[in-house]
């Protein structure tokens, strides 16, 4: 296990803010949430299993704010223009959408799936993305999907193209199929081995190093 104690003594006065990526929740952090136990953490929504609008607001004080986020998880956090980041971690996250025959074929034929069988839709998104556990099939068999916040982000994707901040760690999986670029311009990039766009669900204790590394250098 990795060592706690050069963490916490860096780490006393920021804060973590969370963002998970498309047709997820925050049971996507579950395995990597545990090493910030002993952390301030804010864990941000995109409600795409309920239609509630319970915001959750970050609060304006003098701690550091960290951004993590997976996928359009980290877009939204950088979109966030309110907020001064002290360092952005992105997982498996991306700048803009590359439209190339492939990729557009692909999110055609799932954008046209979601609106057809929505929970269909889901289980070949999750396929793509590597996150083939029961857990996942059986969460959107018992959620209230919001099928139209989902269609509503799809169409977003098309339309990013943003500029990533200097202070960006980018962390990507050498084998991921949702992406077609593995680095990002003005971050640090680190490509994992055997790992696709699922990393940060998988592998928590790597991401939990990386993220250490980043900051505390």
């Amino acid at each position: 296990m990795i060592s706690y104690l050069k963490f916490k003594v860096n780490y006393l006065f920021m804060r973590f803010i969370f963002y998970h990526g498309w047709g997820l929740c925050n049971h996507f952090w579950q395995h990597l949430a545990p090493f910030f136990n002993d952390y301030e953490c804010i864990f941000l929504e995109s409600r795409y299993f309920t239609h509630k609008n319970n915001i959750t607001k970050i609060p304006k004080d003098n701690i550091k704010n960290i951004a993590i986020g997976h996928s359009l998880g980290f877009i939204k956090l950088v979109l966030m223009k309110e907020i001064k980041w002290h360092k952005l971690i992105s997982v498996a996250g991306f700048s803009k959408f590359v439209n190339t025959p492939e990729t557009s074929k692909n999110l055609k034929y799932l954008k046209n799936t979601l609106i057809a069988d929505p929970i269909k839709g889901l289980l070949l998104f999750y396929e793509l993305a590597g996150l083939n556990d029961d857990f996942w099939k059986k969460y959107i068999q018992k959620v209230n999907i919001n099928q139209k916040l989902l269609s509503q982000d799809l169409n977003l994707l098309e339309k990013i193209n943003i500029q990533i901040p200097n202070n960006t760690l980018h962390i990507v999986g050498d084998r991921d199929k949702v992406l077609d670029h593995h680095s990002l311009i003005n971050a640090k990039n680190i490509i994992l081995p055997n790992t696709g766009h699922n990393i940060g669900y998988i592998n928590p204790e790597e991401i939990f190093k990386q993220i250490n590394n980043f900051i505390i250098n």
